[in-house]
């Protein structure tokens, strides 16, 4: 499936593969929130079709017909697992739809150096149903450092049937020595019209466009994610979030502010709480308050009083955290309570 922001990036594709300017191996950049794995797996079967058209597959021929029916024996997909699956074979598919997460952003395996060397022997055969052959290899950034070396020997011989492709989110993350040999593809920011769309926002319902802009802002611009927050009712527990913490500044009633964390996921409260320390830095360095889905002119006189320097210390302990990623781990309200107390801090002192 392609979203109107990656149709272009898979235009260029199909031109290289066209004029013969393809090598046997594409690296596609780009979160997966914006539609990367979609992206790759459009790429993997064009390469797969037997009739190639212009813009696109013929989906006519027996390759298309197997990605119909989300089974080609021709496509391998590379997925990151423990040692116990890799054993039991759970770190290959010949399904698309298995490429997809099932949670976007959720913490995954690597994949493992046994798996790529199993990919090389799988490559050596020849195709069952076509003329190709196509490895996905999902969250690519994440491969062991065994595991990109294996790969690299692939890469310097591969089958001239062959396309592997590497799905990553940054160029930066993978060996230089991968990148040279491979055709790259970078999924660039999605517009905001193109989100929008999307998300099928009416522009005239303020309330719907308020809660799009909070859901594109903790999603970081990325479509697929801010539908996930709008769908979960994620966007609700923010705004009652972020009102809680206006309301504190006059109340100091931290505790209320604690228990409306404590709704989100540990990963939420850290995005949560990094875009809001980022809006209310904005907002005191001049930013529109209208650019600032996370503030109104209520919240903006509320918490706009909070002092620089203290959001800076927040900001640099949300990090810290989010390195060791043990938020609330160990006693989630204890843990919360001291963050939000830290928070407070940066008021001024002759209004707490």
């Amino acid at each position: 499936m392609l979203y109107n922001w990656t149709a272009p990036i898979f235009k260029t594709f199909v031109q290289a593969r066209h004029a013969g300017r393809l090598p046997q191996a594409l690296c596609i950049a780009g979160d997966e929130a914006l539609g990367s794995y979609e992206l790759a797996l459009e790429c993997a079967r064009f390469y797969l079709c037997q009739k190639p058209l212009e813009q696109g597959v013929c989906g006519e021929c027996a390759d298309c017909r197997c990605f119909g029916e989300d089974l080609n024996p021709d496509l391998l997909l590379l997925l990151g697992c423990s040692a116990a699956d890799c054993e039991k074979g759970a770190d290959f598919s010949h399904s698309p739809s298995d490429l997809r997460p099932a949670e976007l952003g959720e913490r995954s395996y690597p994949v493992r150096i046994d798996s790529v060397r199993k990919m090389g022997h799988w490559l050596s055969e020849a195709p069952q149903v076509g003329h190709s052959k196509v490895v996905i290899i999902s969250q690519a950034h994440a491969m062991q450092e065994g595991a990109a070396n294996a790969l690299l020997k692939t890469f310097e011989e591969p089958p001239a049937y062959a396309l592997i492709i590497l799905v990553t989110r940054s160029f930066e993350a993978l060996l230089p020595t991968l990148l040279s040999r491979a055709f790259k593809l970078q999924i660039p920011p999605c517009s905001l019209e193109n989100a929008l769309s999307y998300l099928k926002v009416n522009r005239q319902d303020e309330l719907a466009l308020h809660k799009a802009a909070l859901a594109l802002a903790l999603a970081g611009g990325a479509p697929l994610r801010a539908k996930e927050y709008l769908l979960s009712g994620t966007c609700d527990l923010v705004e009652n979030l972020v009102n809680k913490f206006a309301e504190a500044c006059a109340t100091q009633q931290y505790e209320q502010v604690c228990y409306a964390l404590a709704k989100l996921t540990e990963a939420e409260q850290l995005l949560v709480l990094r875009e809001l320390v980022l809006e209310l830095l904005k907002y005191k360095a001049g930013v529109e308050i209208a650019a600032l889905p996370m503030l109104t002119e209520v919240r903006g006189q509320a918490l706009g009083r909070m002092k620089a320097e203290a959001l800076f210390e927040v900001q640099e302990l949300l990090t810290e955290y989010q390195r060791s990623y043990t938020l609330t781990q160990r006693a989630p309200l204890a843990t919360l309570y001291t963050l939000v107390e830290r928070f407070y801090r940066g008021y001024p002192v002759g209004n707490r």
